[in-house]
């Protein structure tokens, strides 16, 4: 959406709040940015009229970081790196435990992660 280059590493977390609030912070291993998007009067916007932090605040990030990407093309180069107390573990998304099959990558402080999935036994899944 932003059209930077295919080699950029970007990650971002949109928000909405109760009354009037929709929000997305992005972020590169260089620059951070967050949109707020909201009436400062508290004027209740909600999403079921089709307002969220996707669609109120993301484009406008993603217009923010075109302009970043041409003029400032340095800020949003490099990689994340994952911090040594971190790991890298692929999750049951249905179960919430750690598998050796499909599941999705999520990330954990060593000491804090999820038990590994129950072996199927019999035909029962625990």
């Amino acid at each position: 959406m932003a059209g930077l280059d295919g080699g950029y590493e970007v990650a971002g977390k949109t928000g909405t709040g109760e009354v009037s609030d929709f929000w997305f912070g992005g972020f590169t291993p260089g620059i951070v940015v967050a949109v707020w998007v909201g009436m400062d009067n508290n004027f209740r916007l909600t999403m079921n009229e089709g307002f969220d932090g996707a669609r109120a605040a993301l484009p406008i990030w993603a217009e923010f970081m075109r302009g970043v990407g041409e003029y400032r093309a340095d800020l949003p180069e490099g990689r994340f790196t994952t911090p040594p107390d971190v790991r890298v573990l692929k999750i049951d998304p249905d179960h919430g435990c750690v598998t050796e099959g499909d599941g999705i990558d999520e990330f954990f402080i060593r000491g804090r992660e999820p038990q590994p999935c129950q072996k199927k036994d019999a035909g029962k899944v625990d």
